[in-house]
């Protein structure tokens, strides 16, 4: 005659599953905290690929840089893309488009902030472009898209199809892209012999433009 055995309820008790919870918790927290930021990671593979003597003074690894990764928002709206940044109302937003394997952008990434935000540890100093002395943080901002070569005819065409009135011819990168009110002000693909000098006359044009002469108190 077969033995019946019965079956033993194994119980665990809710402090364990609170503790497994716990540790888990920590895990993730942990891993996400050593992860670089993607600040640092901006500034550490820029500082590393340029081999501007004057990187460090006119972009300071303390930079006013922000970070947009798509031109519609991602996460349910939680991660605004450029479209949503662009229709921003009174608030011009500068963004450089540009990749760290792009030798361009690399030896411009460094003006393209100097220019706009000006740097005092250069010598000559660099004054900051009248947009952001005029008007401000609160009302200027200067963004940077990462894309790869092969992805700037998409973005453009997008842009231009967004934007009707842009007309943007873009074949190459690096770029920026000036936004206010839903709007296109002015662009600048960076290849001129004088990048900063064009950086100078771009940024003073978007200043120029009857649109930012209206916020201008």
């Amino acid at each position: 005659m077969a033995k019946k055995y019965q079956a033993i309820e194994t119980k665990i008790h809710w402090a364990t599953w609170t503790a497994i919870a716990a540790i888990v918790v920590l895990m993730i927290t942990t891993l996400i905290l050593v992860q670089p930021s993607q600040e640092e990671i901006f500034y550490t593979n820029f500082q590393a690929a340029t081999t501007d003597v004057n990187f460090d003074k006119k972009l300071p690894r303390d930079n006013k840089f922000q970070f947009v990764n798509s031109l519609d928002d991602q996460w349910l709206g939680l991660e605004k893309g450029v479209y949503s940044l662009a229709s921003r109302e009174n608030h011009v937003t500068f963004v450089f488009f540009g990749n760290v394997t792009n030798q361009a952008t690399v030896a411009n990434v460094a003006n393209v902030y100097a220019r706009l935000y000006g740097s005092t540890k250069t010598s000559p100093a660099i004054s900051a472009a009248e947009i952001y002395t005029k008007l401000g943080d609160d009302q200027v901002s200067l963004f940077y898209y990462e894309v790869k070569d092969n992805q700037v005819e998409g973005i453009v065409n997008a842009l231009n199809d967004k934007y009707e009135d842009a007309e943007m011819v873009i074949a190459t990168m690096p770029f920026v892209i000036a936004f206010l009110d839903g709007n296109i002000v002015d662009y600048a693909v960076l290849t001129e012999a004088n990048v900063p000098l064009q950086l100078v006359n771009f940024y003073q044009a978007v200043f120029d433009s009857e649109a930012v002469q209206k916020l201008v108190p």
